[in-house]
């Protein structure tokens, strides 16, 4: 019994585990969007014209998005180590450019805020 679930076959159940429900809740998020359940409407701008707030949203979006992919391709593809699993450590610089966009982001939040309220 103890051959049928060593670390390598539950890591692998794990794995497909995860796969399927990542899968599935891609598969809910697209379905919503489509029958208008999501609504992306401002997900860029607030500003009804688009102009005030697209560049920071869309950098945010992107970098937290392809980052996101870039880890969970890579956390699946790293080999489990029976010794000691652990999921792959995050780059500094990784954090580097992700602090920035968000400080970028949120650096346009308060302009953008600031110059509402004058």
């Amino acid at each position: 019994m103890s051959e049928l679930l060593d670390i390598h076959t539950v890591a692998l159940l794990l794995r497909l585990g995860l796969v399927a429900w990542l899968g599935a809740l891609v598969l809910v998020v697209v379905f919503r969007l489509m029958t208008g359940g999501i609504v992306l409407d401002g997900l860029l701008s607030h500003d009804p014209t688009g102009q005030q707030g697209f560049a920071e949203r869309l950098t945010l979006l992107l970098a937290t998005l392809g980052y996101a992919l870039y880890y969970t391709s890579t956390a699946l593809g790293t080999p489990l180590d029976a010794a000691e699993p652990a999921l792959p450590d995050v780059p500094e610089g990784v954090l580097t450019v992700l602090l920035g966009v968000n400080g970028l982001y949120l650096t346009g939040k308060i302009i953008e805020l600031r110059t509402k309220g004058s």
